[in-house]
């Protein structure tokens, strides 16, 4: 039988041996990449090795060259030698991508990260001529987000930039003897002013409504919330069933674990469009079980609440099939609220009032302590909405919800 290691962690020079799980493992720091290897059952014979990994690192770092510490560890355990060096050199970029996001990323954001690496690697493979990723330099990187368009707002260009930078810094942190940040210096390009916001028409409203309780009722509902109340699109998604009032066509915005509101005045109980409210109502009861009023209303496939990323992901899935309804190519998502915004002012309805319930807090005086806008008013703003999604249609709103 082989023999049982005993107790008891040394260091040897720059390498640490500590028993785990009965081996005992080698551990040093490479640059500033740390290192962990598992080494012999025999406390002697790992000591042993840690003396000619230390003598290694010390050579690496005068810079006389020889084995690599890793070949020094995989020959004395009989395991394949594969030079770390020559590894990274010939790391392609779909792998060093793959590898940094997987590893150096939360996972609520792998997905939105996977797709915009894709995205540089599809303009990397048709104009940048870089197949390694030691090939990549800080002028590749300028030059595909001055490829960017000019009309993407800049917080798209900063998420396209993000994933760059985590690979960047992930692969200068593991490997700085082979690779460095390619992305320090580079500045995201100034894109041009905001574009003016997209709303829908009331026709256009109810066919996406319409269009995404067929193929994903959980986005009709967030949605729903954001056109038929104001609400921003992250404020719909956090949503508990408790902060609905179905008697009273009421939503409360609310802190919650999972999200909180913007500002003060984002905390706020508002009127819900009746044809907007029936739509929610749809989704709950479609759902089998209900939810704990405490709990997320609206979550993933996965059961988990919605963040950004997520968000981004199921509306790039569900645009194809929207445009083919009718909806403007320039609107996303957080449009919801410019749609709100507008149907009610094409309604009658006073700035005041519309502000008050978008959640915007008063820039004046007068706004922030003397203006008083009351549930009536509100209502007025939820019902101009309302009129305008459902006038064409009414016979078939009433059908759904009397069928509800």
């Amino acid at each position: 039988m082989p023999k049982k290691p005993v107790a008891g962690n040394v260091t040897v020079g720059r390498v640490r041996v500590r028993l785990r799980e009965d081996v005992w493992e080698l551990a040093w720091t490479d640059g500033e990449r740390r290192v962990r290897r598992s080494g012999p059952r025999d406390r002697g014979d790992a000591v042993a090795l840690a003396a000619l990994v230390d003598r290694a690192l010390t050579a690496r770092r005068a810079g006389l060259g020889g084995k690599h510490p890793d070949e020094v560890v995989a020959e004395a355990m009989g395991r394949p030698v594969v030079n770390p060096d020559r590894e990274m050199h010939e790391l392609t970029v779909r792998e060093a991508m793959r590898r940094a996001i997987q590893t150096g990323s939360q996972a609520r954001d792998k997905r939105v990260l996977v797709l915009d690496a894709g995205l540089f690697m599809r303009w990397l493979a048709a104009d940048g001529g870089a197949e390694y990723w030691r090939e990549v330099r800080p002028s590749h990187v300028a030059a595909y987000l001055a490829s960017l368009p000019e009309g993407m707002s800049q917080w798209r260009k900063l998420a396209r930039m993000k994933v760059l930078r985590l690979v960047a810094r992930y692969w200068a942190r593991e490997a700085p003897e082979v690779f460095r940040d390619v992305t320090a210096g580079v500045r995201v390009p100034v894109g041009r002013a905001q574009k003016e916001p997209v709303a829908l028409t009331g026709d256009q409203a109810r066919e996406l409504l319409g269009a995404l309780e067929v193929r994903r009722p959980v986005l009709a509902a967030v949605y729903a919330l954001a056109i038929g109340a104001g609400l921003r699109i992250l404020e719909a998604a956090s949503i508990r069933l408790a902060d609905v009032d179905f008697g009273k066509g009421l939503v409360t915005v609310a802190d919650v674990s999972w999200h909180a509101v913007k500002t003060a005045a984002s905390r706020r109980t508002v009127p819900v469009a009746p044809y907007c409210l029936a739509v929610v109502r749809r989704y709950v009861e479609g759902l089998g079980v209900t939810p704990a009023p405490g709990a997320a209303l609206f979550v993933t496939a996965d059961g988990a609440v919605w963040r950004v990323g997520s968000l981004a992901l199921a509306w790039a899935r569900v645009r194809a099939l929207v445009r083919e309804r009718g909806i403007p190519d320039g609107f996303t998502p957080s449009e919801c609220r410019a749609t709100f915004a507008t149907l009610a002012r094409r309604g009658g309805v006073d700035s005041a009032v519309i502000d008050r319930a978008l959640g915007h807090a008063g820039t004046s005086v007068r706004a922030r302590h003397y203006d008083q806008v009351g549930m009536d008013e509100l209502r007025k703003a939820a019902m101009a909405v309302d009129r305008a999604i459902s006038s064409t249609n009414m016979a078939q709103a009433e059908s759904n919800n009397s069928g509800a």
